[in-house]
């Protein structure tokens, strides 16, 4: 009774917080629960609950018949449903309706309880897994039933004969990952099946090492049988690409398997199998037996393997670089230059950075790409990484920037650039933290000289107002006060009274802002008043005549796509526009409205006003 009523306490826990682990000042709540072994000590300070014990099965058994009124029957898809049942209930219960996954661990578990106990009742579990494995639509219940199944296999009692053959049977491509999970869990559980397991497939399949086999025996190196090693070189001694993937997956915890796998990679002086002998390198890399010596040695493998002449293996190879070698960024840093130098694929820089914790190898490459030769496109191959810095590295990332913006160095426009990498949110660097006055006032000119998106990043921009350099204040104002007057006009006032709060020195800061904006009105008013400066009235028979060509010529364009029936609009139907803002098919009454999408960019009218001049200037600033 007592271990019942903590039974309700545990799970009225697990279904509030979505915890299966316990911590140890909560563990008297359970005494009874951790004395009959449903609560395990996890060896990291907590207690995990036991969910495939066989009373917590019962539990949520009795959970079935008393919320859903039913009972699980023998037919599987059947009974999965009403699992998946009680676990949407409880999920509204405690108000996690919309998280997919909330209870999977706890509903999971209790399906594979639900298989062990139909196979103790004579169910051939196995034979209805290879059924469904036959069938091409597989209802929602039963889409994860993979990993289900081979969580059963684990907590079934199986001969050897019968697990051989169903290896043999089911080493296909689409099971391999569970089929390898499954092989790690019995050689961790059940050591002394596995090594019967091993040596009856060696004895039946002398001829062939099958890749289950090679997951079993590396599994048991792994757990520490380092005599496996050699059982591993006598299957494989002849077969180097799969010698290789099986040492990729060892785990160096022994000197004996660092050594071996260290001196076949200085024998070998080939540039193929890249993917795994990049892997092995890594492992050696990360091994407590590492020298400095050995690992110069590895390093120099690793550029030698760009000698490679096959593309596709290069790049299999740089990709396993890009996401591995967490620990030695300045090797891989080096090591993307050596892959840049040989391929000139650029774009692979996008994703190459994303688990670096140092920005000042991407900003060293920036740098060293600018003074190549920049384009302004080039920032785009920058978003992602300048994006994973500033989200895992702010302070840095900021600094770096910060330092860009200097008279000593000429960069352009890069450091605005680099900002506008946010889009619709610009990076809020503090360009404060400029300490000379000159740089401050360069940090000015190159915002106010950026041709688009002013509004997003005139709130970095304003903070220079609190300058304690008198020039600056200065520089600001009379920089803003010519925008008002040449580009943004009173938008730009709007602006500013919104971002700057009310007080005295708002009102002195504007001041001379404002009367620009007069001084715009008025030169505006004047020339209104001149028609000779008006291209309405000079040039109207020019603009006429060039929107009555442009519209001859997109009316003979749209008739000959129209007419071409082998063309793209052949496949479509004829849509009718009407008045602008709605829309009908051709031969049909009904009429729907158009939608709308929109977005917008304000653009420096210079820009259009004189583009040559612009471009030029553009070009040639703070160069």
């Amino acid at each position: 009774m007592k271990q019942l009523k903590q039974l309700e306490n545990l799970f009225k826990h697990i279904f509030q917080t979505r915890e299966t682990l316990i911590d140890s000042l909560d563990l008297k709540k359970y005494s009874e629960l951790e004395k009959n072994g449903i609560i395990k000590d996890n060896t990291d300070g907590k207690y995990k609950v036991d969910l495939y014990s066989k009373d917590i099965y019962d539990y949520l058994k009795k959970l079935i018949t008393s919320k859903l009124n039913i009972n699980l029957s023998n037919e599987i898809s059947e009974s999965f449903k009403t699992i998946n049942k009680l676990e949407e209930l409880i999920k509204n219960e405690n108000k996690y309706g919309n998280i997919i996954n909330a209870y999977s661990e706890i509903f999971n578990a209790f399906k594979v309880n639900y298989l062990v106990e139909l196979d103790r009742e004579g169910i051939n579990i196995i034979s209805y897994y290879n059924e469904l494995k036959k069938q091409t639509n597989v209802i929602y219940e039963l889409r994860n039933f993979n990993d289900l199944f081979f969580k059963f296999l684990v907590l079934k009692g199986i001969e050897i004969e019968q697990i051989t053959e169903f290896l043999e049977t089911n080493n296909d491509e689409n099971s391999r990952y569970y089929l390898n999970n499954y092989l790690h869990l019995i050689v961790e559980k059940h050591e002394e099946f596995s090594i019967r397991l091993i040596q009856n497939i060696i004895d039946k399949y002398q001829e062939e090492t099958s890749h289950y086999l090679v997951i079993l025996i590396t599994s048991m190196i792994n757990k520490g049988k380092i005599e496996y090693l050699e059982k591993l070189k006598e299957r494989l001694i002849n077969n180097t690409k799969e010698i290789l993937w099986a040492y990729s997956l060892l785990n160096l915890n022994s000197q004996l398997v660092y050594d071996e796998l260290f001196e076949i990679l200085l024998k070998d002086n080939d540039t193929e199998y890249l993917f795994h002998k990049t892997r092995i390198i890594e492992s050696l890399m990360n091994s407590q037996f590492i020298t400095s010596a050995d690992s110069e040695t590895l390093s120099n493998k690793l550029f030698e393997f760009f000698e490679n002449s096959d593309d596709n293996e290069i790049n299999s190879y740089f990709n396993t670089i890009t996401y591995g070698f967490e620990k030695f960024e300045e090797l891989k840093y080096e090591l993307l230059h050596a892959y840049l130098n040989r391929t000139k694929n650029f774009k692979a820089i996008s994703s190459y950075f994303y688990n670096f914790k140092e920005p000042k190898y991407l900003f060293h490459l920036i740098a060293v790409i600018y003074n190549s030769g920049w384009n302004r496109n080039y920032i785009s191959i920058f978003e992602q990484p300048l994006s994973h810095f500033w989200s895992t590295s702010r302070e840095k990332t900021e600094d770096f920037i910060i330092s860009l913006i200097s008279t000593k160095k000429k960069t352009g426009l890069l450091p605005i650039e680099i900002i506008m990498t946010g889009r619709e949110n610009p990076m809020q660097i503090d360009l404060l933290k400029l300490k000379d006055e000159e740089d401050q006032v360069l940090a000015i000119a190159m915002i106010c000289n950026y041709p688009h998106s002013f509004d997003k990043l005139l709130p970095i921009l304003i903070r220079l107002k609190d300058s304690k350099f008198p020039k600056v204040f200065e520089n600001l104002q009379m920089q803003l006060s010519i925008l008002v007057c040449e580009c943004y006009n009173e938008i730009l006032i709007e602006w500013l009274e919104n971002l700057i709060p009310k007080s005295g020195k708002k009102i002195s800061f504007l001041r001379p802002i404002k009367q620009s904006l007069e001084l715009y009105k008025e030169i505006k008013e004047l020339k209104h008043k001149n028609n000779d400066l008006n291209p309405y009235y000079n040039e109207k028979s020019y603009i006429d005549f060039y929107y009555k060509l442009e519209n001859e010529n997109n009316a003979k364009m749209m008739e000959s796509v129209r007419n071409n029936p082998s063309g793209l609009s052949s496949l479509f139907k004829n849509t009718s526009i009407i008045r602008g803002n709605s829309w009908k098919f051709e031969h049909e009454d009904n009429v729907m409205p158009l939608g709308k999408v929109e977005t917008q960019m304000y653009i420096d009218t210079r820009v259009y006003k004189n583009p040559e001049l612009y471009e030029y200037q553009l070009e040639r600033f703070n160069k």
